[in-house]
């Protein structure tokens, strides 16, 4: 996948080591995280034109994706949570 010469990255700007730690043992986004920016994303391709519309409208189809996979791994992981652990014999 190619990017356009047009791409902004963000990069995060970290202060002290304490912003660093609490970053990374953040984890994941959940689901309802990734619905909130696949719904920034449209909101922003009703403000654009031309091809940001579609590259928009891309990426908030990719949050979609990811919140639906969120959903799922979440199910899973309750579920194994939820079942009984074999005792070591």
């Amino acid at each position: 996948m190619a990017f356009s010469s047009g791409t902004n990255f963000h990069f995060v700007r970290f202060r002290r080591w304490d912003d660093v730690s609490s970053h990374r043992c953040r984890g994941m986004p959940t689901a309802h995280e990734y619905r909130e920016k696949a719904a920034e994303l449209l909101t922003k391709a009703r403000e654009r034109k031309g091809r940001l519309v579609d590259e928009c409208l891309r990426l908030a189809h990719g949050y979609m994706r990811l919140a639906d996979h969120a959903d799922a791994n979440r199910k899973v992981s309750v579920q194994q949570q939820q079942q009984p652990q074999p005792r070591p014999d």
